[in-house]
């Protein structure tokens, strides 16, 4: 009998876009070994895709220029909301920096047209030009094809797509595969090899055969040979799938493949079947590829198969094979069933795929884990061998959770390092693109990785994660060492040419421009491309002692951190550590500080002869106060109003507080709130409260106080609400709202410290509740800091977590953005995606806030900022819409 293959080709699948959901957005990335350069998203995507369109992307795949080692091609499934296409992300400088295109539907020379759709393979030629096979299929019949684009301006265009071969109405081609002869000097350089599965069926559905076809172009793709067999057609007894063919240096191919006897498969009652077992098999070709060995080699014999029913795929069925470039050795690869684990098996031939190596174990996650896909790539000269591969986690807790792993061979697949994290956030499988009718998640077949240009540079590859909340493309870089180190980390993380740079590579250098050098940025873990936002330390005050942390990533031993202290802040000494004081994480140690004097301190990180501070200093009894916030929003009623909260601390305070609509308009704001009503309250208890400042006895009172605290002049008798009032300690609120449902609009919240001298009351916090919506209505928070040192401020954006105090309609996803002027400090979308999110977890703790629930959406940044005047701002990411709360708090 015929064994039966259950095919997952996207010409039989509808590809379902995935509603766009949280996907473990929010959740604190991972620190990840030194080897492991910073994941970077590999691209946008091109112009015109609306942001509705953007839905997921599926089957990754990845090549590298021979000739030009920095020439990197991705290319992925792009499922819309309309359906697929084929889109490719290329590289110039490695993996670091990436630019999309998408491949264009094509017309034949016989006039019908046809599209790329799925099962994608990148390759380059020898002369730069860029190669992606995949499946197509014609618009007006939907049969199958194997297409293959070209482009020649390194992906900017892509010419008309060449048919390397077609389906019948009883036949699917499946699986296509691309190699490029890019060895110079050996025979039929240039030469392009497709390979294919054709499965076909008879009337009734029931499959007839499952083999494997190849063709091959000598002309860029403009022509095809006649497709033939690879594998014996019609055979009852076997069946092939997942051919890949590799070149070898002197010209020759290997094509590598799984092979199926019906004793490998269980028929199921729905007509589909179970696999059980498979073997990997070879076959060589003297030619280039013209022909194949009739006999077939054993690469890997019968394994049991590693099947994960949750997801759509026949990665299980889909071995790998990689040479080196130099050496020549092939190394191949396959799931399989071990001691009841999944895992990636690896066995390497020395002679050209004429004898194996018994496979060797790649992989080393834990019992109850599952892979999905894999990929390998071996040296120039096969000693070091990478294997990357998506895990997904064990038990209830992990069933959804996928994250990108690598593993590490440096005698030449012998053994096995321990396995790295690659990827420093799980994706969700949840969020994934769904094939239908079962709507399982699609992952592909493939997983895209290549070696390094040379010996020293990193291995890349490519996947398919969802912290975007749908999958996204992602790269990765990653020294294939046997220990970490800061020279692993910066060849990790810099191109070649900027790695010969010491303005932008050396210990010392910040080409983020962050205030990080990289070398602190090593570290800490943190990406030295981007300028991460937020405090790098944590910072609690006690009455003699200061408890301070930072940021521990793991294997960085080979440089020192030492804490300083200064009082002028130019002579710096060796912290004095306080041993009796017992700290807990997220801080390290406690430092003795004398009250009543300021005391600045830092951290200096040293490696060899290199030595380097952060810009960020923290201060220890400053006169740096908080004396006033002002807070845009939309001004509503009952649940709607805008609320602003205060609090003073350690003595009276005279404040005045104003709620500003009619007033806006001399600065150009348009929809301002016709009559705000302003109230202030200690719990339930009324303070003060005023409509229409200009009708108070106080009125020449509050326009003096105004004046003299900077505040901007309202009209004489506007309907602007302003109070003066002497506060005790305490917490207070005051509310703003509209004298009638029909003057809701935008208004202005305002407190401002009156007191004419310093005094010890100072502000501890203010909030402000209102509504955003998108970058259209935002709530704006502004705040004046006085003194001569910086000062640390907490700033919150609160949303998703008021949903546990009993409010509805909150901002889903707020997006926290600080300003000075119009320049741009910080950012934060998500709290636990700062810099170092348990500085805002210590600083809250300090400053008697609540918490922010684990893995929410909220956002927060620890800042420390010299006096002046600074905006935050709120609003919501992809258009969300609701109830935020914005926070300030003083965090010394």
């Amino acid at each position: 009998m015929t064994p039966t293959i259950r095919t997952i080709s996207l010409l039989l699948l509808v590809l379902a876009p995935t509603a766009l959901g949280q996907g473990f957005k929010g959740a604190a990335p991972a620190l990840l070994d030194a080897r492991v350069g910073s994941n970077t998203r590999a691209g946008t995507d091109p112009a015109p895709t609306p942001t509705g369109d953007r839905q997921g992307k599926a089957e990754p795949h990845l090549a590298r220029g021979a000739g030009d080692p920095d020439l990197l091609l991705a290319t992925y499934t792009d499922v819309l909301a309309n359906g697929s296409r084929i889109s490719c992300a290329v590289s110039r400088d490695g993996g670091l920096a990436w630019t999309r295109t998408a491949l264009p539907a094509f017309t034949g020379a016989n006039g019908r047209v046809f599209r790329p759709t799925g099962n994608c393979v990148a390759g380059v030629g020898p002369q730069g030009d860029l190669y992606v096979a995949s499946l197509g299929r014609y618009n007006d019949t939907g049969l199958g094809l194997v297409v293959v684009s070209r482009s020649q301006d390194g992906g900017a265009n892509w010419l008309g797509a060449s048919l390397a071969a077609s389906a019948s109405a009883r036949a699917i081609v499946d699986r296509p595969w691309l190699a490029v002869n890019d060895f110079p000097g050996t025979p039929n350089p240039g030469r392009l090899l497709v390979a294919w599965a054709d499965l076909t069926f008879d009337a009734n559905g029931n499959t007839t055969g499952a083999s494997l076809t190849s063709a091959y172009s000598d002309d860029r793709g403009a022509t095809w040979s006649t497709p033939a067999a690879l594998t014996p057609r019609g055979s009852t007894t076997e069946a092939n799938q997942g051919a890949q063919i590799v070149v070898l240096p002197d010209g020759s191919a290997i094509a590598l493949y799984t092979t199926l006897t019906a004793n490998d498969v269980t028929p199921l009652p729905n007509g589909e079947a179970t696999i059980n077992q498979y073997r990997i098999d070879c076959r060589r070709s003297l030619d280039g590829g013209r022909t194949f060995a009739a006999t077939a080699t054993t690469a890997i014999p019968t394994v049991r198969a590693a099947l994960t029913p949750e997801i759509v795929g026949g990665g299980f069925l889909i071995s790998h094979a990689a040479a080196a470039r130099q050496s020549g050795d092939l190394f191949a690869s396959c799931l399989a069933t071990v001691n009841g684990v999944a895992r990636v098996l690896v066995a390497h031939s020395s002679d050209q795929g004429g004898s194996w190596q018994a496979a060797t174990v790649a992989t080393d996650n834990p019992a109850g884990t599952a892979i999905f896909n894999h990929g390998i790539a071996p040296s120039a000269d096969g000693r070091t061998v990478a294997v990357v591969y998506l895990q997904r986690g064990a038990g209830a807790a992990g069933a959804n959770a996928v994250e990108l792993r690598g593993a590490l061979s440096l005698d030449g697949g012998a053994t096995w390092q321990p396995s790295l994290r690659l990827s420093d956030q799980a994706g969700d499988l949840r969020a994934t693109v769904k094939a239908q009718p079962s709507n399982l998640p699609l992952l592909g077949d493939n997983l895209g990785v290549v070696p390094g240009g040379t010996a020293d540079q990193p291995v890349v590859a490519v996947w398919c994660d969802t912290r975007a909340g749908y999958s996204e493309l992602q790269s990765v870089r990653f020294v294939p060492a046997a220990t970490g180190s800061f020279d692993a980390w910066r060849r990790a993380n810099f191109s070649r040419t900027e790695q010969a740079d010491p303005a932008r590579s050396a210990a010392a250098a910040d080409p983020d421009a962050d205030g990080v050098p990289n070398l602190a940025e090593y570290a800490h873990a943190t990406n030295p491309r981007v300028a991460e936002s937020g405090s790098a330390f944590a910072f609690a005050a006690g009455p003699t002692t200061v408890a301070v942390g930072e940021r521990v990533a793991p294997g960085r031993t080979d440089q020192s951190a030492t804490w300083e202290t200064s009082t002028d802040g130019t002579t710096w000494n060796a912290a004095p550590f306080d041993p009796a004081t017992t700290v807990t994480a997220p801080f390290v140690v406690a430092i003795r500080v004398t009250r009543g004097r300021p005391t600045l301190l830092r951290n200096r990180y040293a490696l060899g002869t290199a030595s380097v501070t952060t810009s960020e200093v923290l201060v220890v009894g400053g006169d740096e106060r908080l004396v006033n916030l002002a807070t845009r929003g939309q001004v509503k009623t009952g649940a709607s109003q805008l609320i602003v909260g205060f609090v003073i601390a350690e003595g009276t305070m005279n404040v005045l507080v104003r709620g500003v609509g009619p007033g806006l308009a001399a600065f150009g704001v348009a929809g301002a709130v016709l009559d705000p009503r302003l109230s202030v309250n200690t719990g339930s208890i009324l303070v003060a409260n005023n409509d229409n400042w200009g009708s108070a006895s106080l009125t020449p009172a509050i326009a003096a106080v105004a004046a003299r605290v900077g505040a901007f002049p309202l009209g004489d008798g506007s309907r602007d609400a302003a109070v003066l009032a002497t506060l005790p300690p305490g917490s207070y609120t005051g509310l703003i709202a509209p004298a009638t449902a029909a003057g809701a609009g935008v208004g202005l919240a305002e407190i401002y410290r009156t007191d004419e001298t310093a005094g010890s009351a100072r502000l501890a916090n203010v909030a402000t509740r209102g509504e955003v919506s998108g970058d259209a209505d935002t709530l704006i928070a502004g705040f004046v800091i006085s003194g001569t040192r910086p000062r640390r401020i907490l700033i919150r954006a609160v949303g998703p977590t008021l949903a546990q105090y009993g409010l509805t309609g909150v901002l889903s996803d707020p997006l926290l953005t600080v300003f000075r002027g119009s320049e741009r400090l910080a950012q934060n979308d998500d709290w636990q995606a700062a810099r170092f999110p348990e500085a805002a977890t210590a600083a809250a703790q300090t400053a008697g806030a609540f918490a922010l629930a684990a893995h929410s959406l909220d956002s927060a940044l620890v800042l420390t900022l010299p006096p002046g005047a600074y905006t935050a701002q709120v609003s919501g990411v992809a258009g969300s819409a609701g109830l935020a709360l914005v926070e300030v708090y003083d965090a010394n």
